[in-house]
Parts: C-alpha cells; structure tokens; sequence
C-alpha cells in the first residue's frame, strides 16, 4: 500500500485536484498500485458501468469505479492492449480500448487529458511480430494446378455474374 502524500505529489505534479467526484477512488488507487508504479495520467470520467477514474502507470492501464457497496477494478496490461482511438465530440470525448477480450469505452469532458492518455497509449501498444510463412516446395506434379488456364474450367460452384440491365456487349476486334 502506498501512502497518500505520494500520490498527492503524483497528482498535483498532474495538476489535478478531486474536490467533488473521483476521491473515493483516488483512496482506493493508494491499495491498488504498486510501490515502483508512478501515474502518469489520470482521468475521471464514465464507462459503461458507471463512473470513475482511468489511469494509466508505467506498466498498465487502471479503471477504478468506487460505490458504496462494492468496488471495480479493472487492470488492462500493455502486453494485451491492442488498440486505443479516441473520438471528439463537442464537450464530451470518448477514448475506446480494446484488448484481447473486452473493449472499454471511457468518456470523460476533458478532452485533452483524454488525447494526451490516447498517445501515451498509442505508444505503449505492442504490436506481434507477423509470423513468416515459409515458403513450400511444390511438386512437379502440383504444379500443373496452379496453371491460370486451368482454372476458369472448373468454376462450377461460384456464382455466376448477372448480366446488367440495358448492357450492349461490345465487340472487340
């Protein structure tokens, strides 16, 4: 657990301040982080399942949703974080984050802290490595089959094109 002076630094250095919304889950944030993670942005704002805070640390992405019978967290990774866009409506912008398995649509109506987390982000994505395909030794046999003449022949099951109303075919000498 880390103490409240540290991440009131980390905050103010933000230059953030939770006067009204967002405290309980700043109290919350103290338990949820580690001792080596700093926060380098943070949002409040609203989500499909109500509101909170979004921040993201050096090592992952925490929605933080505190009411007063039960607590949300939701800890996305940078290793499965694959895509991150923001949109921007007029007094009201909205950050989609897509990892592996859920997406999360966060709105918030500060627009800059939300473009500013969307490019920290966007670094942070990793992108896999494609994987090489290894090219095949084909048989003389098999290669009779690749043949582009052999194929209009056997085209049986594809459908067909339609002929377009009012065509004229033209003729080609």
């Amino acid at each position: 657990m880390i103490d409240s002076e540290s991440i009131s630094t980390q905050l103010k250095n933000l230059n953030l301040r939770f006067r009204l919304f967002g405290r309980s889950e700043i109290k919350e944030l103290r338990q949820v982080l580690r001792p080596e993670e700093k926060i380098l942005h943070c949002v409040y704002g609203f989500y499909q399942g109500g509101s909170g805070i979004l921040v993201a640390t050096q090592q992952r992405v925490l929605l933080i949703d505190k009411r007063p019978f039960f607590v949300n967290v939701e800890d996305i990774t940078f290793e499965t974080l694959r895509h991150a866009e923001l949109t921007l409506k007029s007094l009201q912008a909205s950050l989609h984050i897509h990892d592996g398995v859920k997406k999360l649509i966060f709105r918030s109506l500060s627009d800059a802290r939300l473009k500013d987390m969307k490019e920290y982000l966007a670094t942070k994505i990793v992108i896999p490595a494609k994987q090489q395909i290894s090219s095949v030794l084909l048989s003389d046999n098999a290669k009779p089959y690749l043949n582009p003449a052999w194929r209009p022949r056997h085209t049986v099951l594809l459908p067909r094109p339609r002929p377009h109303k009012y065509y004229t075919p033209t003729v080609i000498n």
